[in-house]
């Protein structure tokens, strides 16, 4: 317990800058996650996916009742 009420006071000072810099490094990983979802899924636009599964529909990958939906 006075291990960490040492480190406790030592850190009195300068709590906030270490709040700071740690919301500026989590930012920063979120930012870095978002980037690296986004390239790795391949995310396609409303308009683009419509498209892809009109073609899986001409093409006979998709039954009827999947392609009425896509229709619609």
């Amino acid at each position: 317990m006075t291990v960490l009420k040492s480190i406790n006071d030592s850190l009195k000072t300068k709590r906030k800058l270490l709040l700071l810099i740690l919301n500026i490094t989590l930012v920063v990983f979120i930012i870095l996650e978002i980037m690296l979802f986004s390239e790795r899924s391949n995310i396609m636009s409303e308009e683009e996916f419509r498209e892809h599964r009109l073609q899986l529909c001409n093409d006979g990958h998709l039954s009827a009742r999947q392609c009425a939906r896509v229709v619609q």
